[in-house]
């Protein structure tokens, strides 16, 4: 199946950062951006998150008060989980209002009581927009960085 491109409809992703030390918690906003009249129905994402120095809260990322408002639902999974990454898939949707621009969801991690200083980089790709007349438009991938202090 062929895409259009993401910039032609102007839908995109961001991710807040983060600065915490070992054993806090922090939170990372996912927002999406689209131009007016080309809003999304439905959304759907890879997050990926270095488990050896951040982990999400009760194993959990959750729906966003943008996407709250217009009465999405956000589901994740499991998809990938190795010695380095947990990976999981979401679907944010539900009903048949559009989605806004703002937080769609929220990422809930603490650092590892063990993490390095420095950095930890949150990733989310394979993101898929579907349009109010069902179209599917890919999203560029979008990465952050928790940095970790002491």
């Amino acid at each position: 199946m062929v895409f259009p491109q993401a910039a032609l409809f102007g839908q995109s992703l961001r991710l807040s950062s983060a600065s915490a030390s070992r054993g806090d918690q922090v939170a990372i906003e996912l927002s999406l951006e689209s131009p007016a009249g080309k809003e999304s129905l439905a959304l759907q994402w890879d997050t990926k998150v270095p488990i050896a120095q951040v982990s999400l809260l009760n194993d959990k990322i959750l729906v966003g008060p943008t996407a709250q408002e217009v009465g999405k639902s956000l589901n994740c999974a499991v998809k990938e989980k190795t010695a380095e990454t947990y990976t999981s898939r979401c679907i944010l949707a539900g009903g048949h209002s559009p989605i806004s621009n703002g937080a769609i969801a929220i990422l809930r991690l603490e650092i590892s009581r063990n993490a390095r200083i420095g950095s930890a980089r949150i990733r989310v790709e394979q993101g898929i927009a579907v349009s109010k007349d069902l179209k599917q438009v890919p999203l560029d991938a979008v990465e952050t960085v928790v940095a970790i202090r002491r």
